[in-house]
């Protein structure tokens, strides 16, 4: 029952993930900023899409992902404005933006972020098991 319900969770993650989805990306400094969220085909790379800037994010440069209020403190105290219902998530080096080694996201409700993060986490997890084979999850 429980991997039934994983997997439908993450089918639809990955479906908003492969048509992309509307974020507010915080920034260290500055007003927040509308980005559009989206993954490939292979589900590898997340793509961030910010005005006129496009940023490729492997998943395998993504170390994790988790509350703001949890992982800035570590990764990016300098940024204030974080609050419940943002995630946040610490990149393996900061050559692929201006971001550092933390992206932080915010979403509409707590509930939206903590369905981001937990679905994230598996994402992360990779691509090998059952729960994320892509023929399943596409299969939708």
């Amino acid at each position: 029952m429980q991997h039934a319900v994983l997997l439908d969770c993450m089918k639809a993650f990955v479906s908003s993930l492969l048509a992309g989805f509307e974020v507010t990306v915080v920034p260290d400094v500055g007003t927040d900023i509308s980005a559009r969220l989206s993954i490939d085909d292979e589900l590898t790379v997340l793509t961030l899409d910010v005005q006129t800037i496009v940023r490729q994010l492997p998943l395998e440069r993504i170390q994790c992902a988790g509350p703001s209020l949890e992982l800035a403190a570590i990764a990016c105290p300098q940024v204030k404005r974080l609050d419940e219902r943002c995630a946040s998530m610490i990149l393996a080096d900061d050559d692929i933006g201006g971001w550092g080694h933390c992206l932080n996201l915010r979403f509409e409700t707590p509930r939206a972020r903590k369905f981001f993060v937990s679905s994230m986490k598996v994402l992360l997890v990779g691509a090998d098991p059952p729960v994320l084979q892509k023929e399943k999850i596409h299969a939708a």
